[in-house]
């Protein structure tokens, strides 16, 4: 169970002043991101990206529940280039009964439920679904089709935390239907 209290002192403040739209240190914002990531990774060792593709419609061979909706009432905390990467940091609302396209992150990235009464689940392919309340955060694995959906009847403030080349999209739609989808 992945739980921001569990973090470091330093991490959690980090999260609290980020999700408050205050400006922090770039080296923190990476060193978080490097943090979680090396965690993860150290759990899951027999992690390996896939060969995704688009026209995805399942994960883990099931659909899933939701409406397609993009996150509502989305603001930028963070957009900048520094030490060769860019750093992305946006919070917003998931509605309820809603969830995202299913995507990859061709980079990883973290998501910190900040606010709701609900959960957040996190569909993963080849991983058991997570169940994500407020105060909880789960790191997205590079190259892996995902979604996550709000399947609660309240809505939940999310913050998203991308690190990646320059040039790189912080995640890649793969399920027709859903806005950004453009197969190339």
């Amino acid at each position: 169970m992945s739980l921001i209290q569990n973090l470091s002192k330093d991490q959690q403040l980090v999260i609290n002043q980020l999700s408050k739209f205050r400006q922090v240190s770039y080296d923190r914002v990476t060193g978080l991101v490097e943090s979680i990531k090396a965690d993860w990774l150290e759990a899951n060792p027999d992690y390996h990206p896939l060969d995704w593709h688009y026209d995805t419609n399942e994960v883990n061979s099931q659909r899933l529940p939701g409406q397609l909706l993009p996150l509502q009432f989305s603001h930028t905390v963070i957009d900048q280039i520094y030490d060769n990467r860019h750093i992305r940091v946006s919070v917003g609302v998931r509605e309820a009964d809603t969830r995202v396209g299913i995507h990859v992150h061709e980079s990883g990235g973290t998501t910190f439920v900040i606010d709701g009464d609900g959960v957040i689940t996190d569909f993963v392919e080849g991983y058991a679904d997570t169940f994500n309340p407020q105060g909880h955060y789960y790191y997205m694995p590079p190259s892996l089709p995902m979604s996550a959906a709000n399947l609660s009847n309240q809505p939940m403030v999310l913050m998203d935390i991308f690190v990646t080349p320059i040039g790189s999209p912080p995640f890649t739609i793969i399920e027709p239907g859903y806005p950004g989808y453009a197969p190339i």
